[in-house]
């Protein structure tokens, strides 16, 4: 489970999209209803936003049971946006999210089957 959890970072970290994607369920959802392709989506346009980015998991706890498993964590990331159509002004050059996933156990590895995220407020933000 926690191979899941820094194999997908790890993957976003090196702007591969296909390798995060292949973290995720099948039958994947996320908090607002959207399937795999739509996080796909999602993903590809992050990393596309980003001429170079950096990723850390901390505080990660997971609960375990036979078939499934939820784990919390905290992502700081830190990039530099693309100078593109003014994404450098408008994109954060750091932030921190809070990840809730749901893994379920597939075909002997873990897939992530639900997520949801929350960015949360800078050390020393207003």
């Amino acid at each position: 489970m926690k191979e899941t959890v820094s194999g997908a970072v790890k993957a976003a970290e090196k702007r591969d999209v296909d390798a995060v994607v292949a973290y995720l369920s099948a039958s994947f959802r996320d908090a607002n209803g959207g399937d795999r392709e739509a996080a796909a989506t999602t993903v590809r346009r992050y990393l596309a936003a980003y001429e170079r980015l950096s990723l850390s998991v901390s505080g990660l706890a997971m609960e375990r049971g036979p078939e499934s498993a939820e784990a919390v964590f905290t992502v700081r990331m830190s990039g530099t946006p693309r100078a593109v159509g003014g994404l450098e002004g408008w994109l954060p050059r750091t932030s921190r999210w809070r990840f809730r996933i749901r893994l379920e156990a597939e075909k002997g590895d873990w897939k992530i089957s639900h997520a949801e995220w929350t960015r949360l407020e800078e050390e020393g933000s207003p």
